[in-house]
């Protein structure tokens, strides 16, 4: 029977959704219609002119380091936000919640901070964006590190928001899914036009496992479950002849298994 908890790509088959968690990822830009490649590194943005052959440097962050980066046209006005945990330097976890407005004006890229907020407290250690419900409205994912008042153990948490354009808007905190999890990501595996979050979990005999989750009103539904796995160090997506596959790399990406869904049961 499906479990319903109460309680959340970067990926060639993007929906433009773009979430950047390494320093070394390249991800796309688009300022009023025009694109860019960009990256980060410590305080500032990479970007790329491709059509002018133009690079820029864009310091933002002074006196802290950016943790994580998340691209996504979240406001739908055809330039995409650039939304960032802000770190001090080599720290785990974030401080500040920013999101930018980029502008291009005299082939200059112009930042404009439109939203900031202290996360301190709860630990952020990475952001995402994504779309939960295909409701038109970007579904916010940060990762943080704490108990919650019905789990008081401390450990990595789901949190999701939405942004109105002038705050943000909890859409669920209460983040608890069926185990503990290291790494999530955002894409639609089922097929129903929606993001499920696909997550690595870990069980209680230390083994762990790829679980699809998708978004059933007020929490999760837990749709599948992998094989058990030693040491998942990572996971990607990927298409072949119209069937969508998962690559489970373990033990520090020496080894590699490929699966898929078959109705709600992975196939390797």
């Amino acid at each position: 029977m499906r479990k319903i908890i109460i309680i959340i790509l970067l990926f060639f088959l993007s929906n433009n959704l773009t979430n950047i968690n390494s320093p070394n990822t390249q991800s796309k830009l688009i300022i009023q219609d025009k694109e860019f490649s960009c990256t980060f590194s410590k305080h500032k943005l990479i970007c790329h002119d491709i059509e002018l052959n133009k690079h820029y440097n864009i310091n933002i962050l002074q006196d802290s380091v950016i943790l994580s980066m998340a691209i996504s046209d979240i406001d739908y006005d055809g330039t995409d936000e650039i939304l960032i945990i802000s770190a001090i330097d080599k720290a785990i976890y974030g401080n500040d919640f920013i999101i930018y407005k980029p502008s291009y004006v005299k082939e200059e890229i112009i930042m404009q901070e439109i939203y900031r907020n202290d996360f301190t407290k709860i630990k952020p250690w990475e952001i995402q964006v994504c779309n939960l419900d295909n409701d038109n409205i970007k579904d916010i994912y940060v990762g943080v590190y704490k108990s919650t008042p019905m789990f008081h153990t401390i450990e990595n948490r789901p949190f999701f928001f939405n942004f109105d354009g002038e705050k943000l808007i909890k859409k669920w905190t209460g983040s608890k899914l069926e185990h503990s999890f290291s790494k999530i990501k955002f894409f639609d595996l089922i097929g129903n036009k929606n993001d499920e979050l696909i997550v690595i979990e870990k069980l209680d005999d230390s083994r762990e496992v790829i679980s699809v989750y998708y978004w059933l009103r007020f929490g999760f539904v837990k749709f599948a479950e992998s094989y058990k796995y030693d040491n998942i160090s990572d996971f990607q997506f990927i298409e072949i002849n119209n069937i969508k596959y998962i690559d489970v790399f373990q033990n520090n990406n020496r080894s590699k298994s490929r699966i898929h869904l078959k109705g709600n049961k992975f196939i390797e």
